[in-house]
């Protein structure tokens, strides 16, 4: 039997519902705390919540930033939740980030 996927990714566009959505997941307790933790204008913002260090309005240590993202949008039963928002998708990617 397989075991059921312990992430996801809630992708929306504007006006759509989604911060409400995000809103209610974490009072499940069950289904992570999904935010736009990889939205690129506020990665700074997260990063410095998250305790790390920043330099010329950039993450340092992105590996770092991922693993603090995924350590808070995740909850007591390992499951974690992140929102990407359209037409932004391409632009809040890690892809761009040298891990």
């Amino acid at each position: 039997m397989r075991e059921p996927p312990r992430s996801y990714v809630l992708c929306g566009t504007p006006r759509t519902g989604s911060t409400l959505l995000c809103g209610l997941l974490p009072s499940s307790g069950v289904l992570g705390r999904p935010e736009s933790y990889f939205r690129e204008p506020d990665e700074v913002a997260w990063a410095e919540m998250f305790g790390l260090a920043t330099e010329g309005g950039r993450v340092r240590n992105y590996r770092a930033f991922v693993n603090a993202a995924r350590s808070a949008g995740t909850s007591n039963n390992g499951v974690f939740g992140a929102r990407i928002m359209s037409p932004k998708v391409a632009g809040s990617s890690p892809v761009g980030h040298p891990l």
